[in-house]
């Protein structure tokens, strides 16, 4: 990568042609396949969204009884199968907290270090203090929301590359609908009951449809 002149990741490289961050028209020329926008949300819905799925998600974590905090996977090839789901909820909305450190105010993505997140993740061992933990996530998105966005603004997203406020944020709505998923998919698995049904605004995820069958 050094030869090719790239000192950043995420990086797609094709030949001696490279696009670094998440940059999805220049990345499909790249690529030589369409750009596919039908997913495509105006600034608003992609807010309806990311407050949808952390809504959910917030559902969830008050519908996991204190027993299930320490609960594991025990299928084999799940992605979080080492995770204990309290750990994995509190990453939910761990990223959506680091996201909006990042365009409110620093402008450059802290890395989630696994050890940081699982440790303070660990520390918190009640589904009320997770819920506590969630509502003031979600206080603080509402108070950013409700304030001039500029949704244009260049950010460094880390692992996500750079990109504008607005693509960071689909990115990590995207990120986090998948995620939803998957924590329904671990509640009922734990034989705990998931809150129904799921928000129409789930519907514009640029996720496939198939991933809620």
């Amino acid at each position: 990568m050094l030869a090719l002149g790239i000192k950043e990741v995420p990086t797609t490289v094709i030949g001696a042609r490279h696009v670094t961050g998440y940059r999805p028209r220049e990345l499909a020329q790249l690529l030589g396949v369409p750009l596919v926008t039908s997913g495509a949300r105006t600034q608003q819905q992609l807010l309806d969204s990311l407050f949808a799925v952390l809504g959910v998600a917030q559902c969830y974590c008050l519908a996991a009884p204190d027993s299930a905090i320490a609960w594991v996977s025990a299928t084999p090839g799940h992605r979080m199968s080492d995770m204990p789901l309290g750990i994995f909820a509190y990453h939910i909305f761990r990223l959506a907290d680091l996201t909006l450190e990042t365009v409110s105010e620093t402008g450059r993505m802290r890395p989630e270090l696994d050890h940081l997140f699982k440790r303070e993740g660990a520390a918190i061992a009640t589904s009320r203090a997770l819920s506590d933990y969630t509502a003031a996530v979600l206080e603080k998105l509402r108070l950013w929301a409700e304030s001039p966005i500029d949704w244009s603004k260049q950010v460094d997203g880390n692992v996500f590359g750079p990109c504008t406020v607005e693509a960071l944020w689909r990115i990590v709505t995207n990120h986090s609908g998948h995620h939803l998923r998957q924590f329904q998919v671990y509640l009922k698995e734990a034989g705990i009951p998931v809150p129904e049904p799921l928000p129409a605004e789930l519907d514009r995820l640029e996720l496939p449809a198939s991933l809620w069958g």
